[in-house]
């Protein structure tokens, strides 16, 4: 999502309506959890959105969430998996005068508790987890300001709301046509003033690409070989160009360059065949006549 996750009606109109993008980024492999396994896995690549579910091996507990899921090119947090007998108690650790008593102050994991803060009404719950309080044990109120409407960046698509924003709350920017996000792609609300504020840069375009020595450059979209005077001038950022080598050469390494804000990313080479690997084809083949 980018933009407004929150529209308002406002004299008759809603506010702006967020965007959903297409996100491209794939994960890499599912990493290895140890003493425990995938349950169910689908054939890669992974795409966005696409989640794996853990279980442990017998006679060890899951400390976290059993699944993880691919977010933008990288996977979730892993849970843990932890021998059931090695699993650590929490202690209650507020005192009188923060809440009340209550009958035990050693619990298992697992064990969930219901607790009262002094001077207040409503019953607050928590859950151990392996030593840990989930959510923490805490009496002391925190008082957060929000945010005033997001402020409109230049050269990015319009962000036109009246709605204030708790604290933590974030906001995804989207630039407009031929610019590109510099820095953070959220803006955050924190202490009631906005933080991390990026900027539109204009997308630089690319010059003619260089030649390299015994090879041309072939074109991506139409996979033939074209004349470079044919070729245009500059390239958009992001165009993606291709180079094959002449017969006996090989590529050194990945084949494409990319053009990202004005410079082209680094060149391969095209390196001779290994003349020992040419004379023992040709031995093999006398061998065989």
């Amino acid at each position: 999502m980018k933009g407004f996750n929150k529209i308002q009606c406002v004299d008759g109109q809603w506010t702006d309506l967020p965007m959903c993008i297409e996100v491209e980024s794939t994960c890499g492999d599912i990493p290895e959890l140890h003493y425990g396994s995938v349950v169910e896995s689908s054939v890669p690549p992974y795409h966005h959105g696409d989640s794996v579910e853990f279980n442990c091996k017998e006679e060890f507990t899951m400390i976290g969430h059993k699944s993880i899921t691919c977010i933008s090119g990288m996977w979730t947090p892993l849970p843990q998996c932890i021998a059931t007998d090695k699993l650590e108690k929490c202690n209650y650790s507020l005192t009188r005068q923060e809440a009340n008593l209550l009958s035990k102050t050693v619990f298992d994991h697992n064990e969930k508790i219901s607790y009262k803060c002094r001077g207040t009404i409503k019953q607050k719950h928590s859950t151990c987890i392996n030593g840990r309080w989930d959510p923490e044990l805490n009496c002391t109120e925190v008082t957060t300001q929000s945010c005033p409407p997001p402020p409109q960046i230049p050269n990015a698509q319009n962000m036109a709301t009246t709605v204030n924003y708790q604290d933590g709350e974030k906001v995804s920017v989207v630039c407009q046509d031929n610019y590109i996000l510099q820095d953070a792609e959220e803006i955050v609300c924190k202490d009631g003033r906005w933080q991390s504020i990026p900027r539109c840069v204009e997308k630089l375009a690319c010059p003619q690409p260089p030649r390299i020595e015994h090879g041309t450059i072939k074109s991506c979209e139409f996979s033939e070989e074209i004349e470079e005077s044919l070729k245009p001038k500059l390239y958009p950022h992001g165009s993606k160009l291709n180079y094959t080598c002449e017969d006996g050469f090989r590529i050194s390494e990945k084949d494409e360059i990319t053009c990202q804000m004005g410079k082209w990313s680094s060149l391969p080479r095209c390196v001779g065949e290994d003349s020992m690997q040419t004379k023992i084809l040709v031995s093999i083949f006398k061998t065989i006549h």
